[in-house]
């Protein structure tokens, strides 16, 4: 599913596709910030973000491995580098999301991907040399 990245970054109230949001991303014991602002089309409130969604691939099956590509700030950028670095042979990773949408039907925004559950829901998963496998928290 791709996703506008410009859109991320500057609502347009006139515009009528998909765009999304990293809202939360913690790997081990290190959290980047949400220090991105996006919109909620849904609501017009602004959203913190850790990044702004350019893609987001899955299959759809519960336990199909899911995707992303996101555009972070620099100074997230430079702690995901500094992770790497260190080189862990498996780390914890949980990440929150949302993928916004536009219904032509009905001539409104709805949420077309995101984590289930309460509002702190994320999927929590693992990443073991770069391969990952994440399932649902609820």
């Amino acid at each position: 599913m791709e996703c506008d990245v410009v859109q991320g970054f500057v609502l347009d109230a006139d515009y009528q596709g998909t765009f999304g949001y990293i809202t939360a991303l913690t790997m081990g014991s290190n959290s980047l910030l949400a220090d991105l602002t996006g919109k909620n089309p849904m609501s017009a409130s602004t959203l913190p973000a850790v990044g702004v969604l350019s893609e987001v691939e899955w299959n759809g099956e519960q336990m199909d491995p899911i995707s992303f590509k996101a555009q972070i700030s620099s100074v997230n950028k430079q702690t995901l580098a500094a992770l790497l670095q260190q080189g862990p042979s498996s780390l914890t990773v949980k990440i929150s999301f949302v993928v916004f949408d536009y219904d032509r039907t009905t001539f409104q925004f709805y949420k077309a991907l995101s984590p289930l559950g309460s509002s702190g829901a994320g999927l929590n998963g693992s990443a073991v040399r770069g391969e990952r496998t994440a399932s649902c928290s609820r």
